[in-house]
């Protein structure tokens, strides 16, 4: 196992050194798996250490399982810190303590080469990269029940720096730092996750620098990223008339924490509609399954939608509403509304994201389908009590809505692009392809979801590319590799 971990490293040394020769800033496509989370393969360390991690856009920290967690707690792989010749530990002060919607991470904060992608795909790395070592966690790492799926093993954080939990200087975000670095042409990500019933290598991609057109139909419309105002502890949302500019306080300040939208309402094909008093905070939070909005905005929804079925009840000790599996047969949508702009009132024309009743319904057995399944249950949910990120209403739009969706996350000019998407491939999709030779890439958009508090929002840090060795480089680690393994 150590030889052919050493000529892995070799490779991948090989991989970062082939696509350094081309100065061409590239686009990276990442496959996505599982159909319950949305996950990737990333490597850790020198020689590299491989771990199927979470692809989280509600939340800013990176971290796998540490080798002191124990197996109750962390069933799968654990990052040995002493097997990298590149870790550096930082200051025992700054501790890890994460708490999520649901359960809890702790352990401490190191430095290492973090790298995604494949041989077949390439690879980009940045060196010095803020990861989370978790000794203590509960709720997050479980042992799935599939064969065919892929468990979860770590967390990779990809909202804003600022809302991150380390406590003095932040990390950077991963893509921001490629694109400082040059590897990518714009700082910009964007995220096809597939149908629920999508497995293995054909769950979905996250493109890393550029769109993919082939993923979508008609234009992409864009929103800002609304920011908070951190002056309280309490953060809240800058939204209408609760603007930092529209405020006379000198003393406040504002940052990016979430990827949230300006919502002003929902409404169902079959007649309902909610309109917010005021703009709210959409949140787009690809580590959630469910989409979470107020507990009377759920079951006036659900209602609608399954027209009062008496199959339709909520489950007291889950949260969530059960629903006849066939509903997922009923035509109709339910649609979120958001404003373009997140300084004005509600807007006469709100971009609107269409869900499907047919990707609402979700099977809780191991069927894929809700047609092959027994017992199913709604993907809009109550919001929990007490759980709030923010002042204001909760609205998390989790992967039972971003699954109808393709999304761009634009770094530079804080906004979202939001389209519909092309017909779903669940055969042999074109996520094997190397992004490079694919005429639907676009590497750049400029042609013409933890409760985040006052205390984690400080200027974030610098990342930093993992200066790529020379093949000479990699001929000498392949040979080390003879002489110690």
């Amino acid at each position: 196992m150590k030889l052919v971990s050493c000529f892995v490293y070799a490779a991948i040394t090989f991989a970062v050194n082939s696509e350094a020769a081309n100065s061409n800033p590239k686009v990276l496509r990442i496959p996505i798996k599982n159909r319950d989370i949305s996950s990737t393969t990333s490597s850790i360390g020198s020689p590299p250490q491989f771990f199927n991690v979470t692809l989280d856009t509600g939340s800013a920290d990176f971290w796998v399982p540490a080798q002191a967690c124990p197996a109750s707690m962390c069933p799968h792989a654990r990052f040995d810190h002493e097997k990298s010749t590149s870790f550096k530990a930082l200051p025992q002060q700054q501790q890890l303590d994460i708490n999520y919607g649901l359960g809890f991470a702790k352990g401490s904060y190191g430095k290492d080469t973090l790298t995604l992608g494949s041989v077949d795909n390439g690879v980009l790395s940045l060196s010095n990269f803020t990861v989370g070592l978790v000794s203590n966690t509960s709720d997050i790492l479980m042992v799935s029940q599939a064969k065919d799926d892929v468990p979860s093993n770590g967390i990779f954080g990809l909202g804003f720096p600022n809302l991150s939990m380390k406590a003095g200087e932040k990390p950077g975000h991963f893509v921001l730092g490629l694109y400082q670095a040059g590897a990518i042409s714009e700082p910009i990500f964007s995220i096809f996750l597939n149908a629920q019933s999508a497995y293995g290598s054909n769950g979905g991609e996250m493109l890393v620098g550029g769109i993919d057109k082939s993923r979508y139909t008609g234009q992409l419309q864009y929103a800002p990223v609304v920011s908070y105002n951190v002056s309280t502890y309490r953060v809240s949302p800058n939204l209408g008339a609760n603007t930092i500019q529209n405020k006379e306080a000198s003393n406040s300040r504002e940052s990016h924490l979430y990827w949230a939208l300006p919502g002003q309402g929902v409404e169902t094909s079959s007649g309902y509609r909610h309109t917010s008093k005021t703009l709210q905070s959409f949140i787009l939070d690809t580590g959630t399954t469910l989409t979470y909005v107020p507990r009377s905005v759920a079951k006036a929804i659900v209602m609608a939608v399954t027209q009062n079925a008496t199959t339709t009840q909520l489950d007291a000790i889950d949260d969530v509403y059960r629903v006849s599996c066939s509903t997922a047969k009923r035509e109709g949508a339910v649609s979120f509304l958001v404003s373009p702009s997140a300084v004005t009132a509600a807007s006469a024309s709100p971009i609107s994201i269409r869900v499907p009743i047919s990707d609402l319904v979700i099977p809780l057995d191991e069927a894929r389908t809700a047609d092959a399944s027994k017992s199913c249950m709604f993907g809009i949910a109550p919001s929990p009590v007490g759980f709030d990120l923010a002042s204001g209403e909760t609205w998390i739009l989790g992967e039972s809505t971003l699954r109808s969706l393709y999304t761009v996350y634009d770094l530079k000019a804080n906004r979202i692009g939001l389209a519909k998407l092309a017909d779903i491939v669940n055969g042999n999709d074109s996520s094997s392809k190397s992004a490079a030779n694919s005429s639907s890439l676009v590497s750049s958009t400029y042609a013409t979801t933890p409760a985040a508090s006052a205390a984690s929002a400080v200027s974030p840090a610098a990342a930093f590319i993992c200066p790529p060795p020379a093949i000479a480089m990699t001929l000498l680690v392949m040979a080390m590799c003879f002489i110690t393994c």
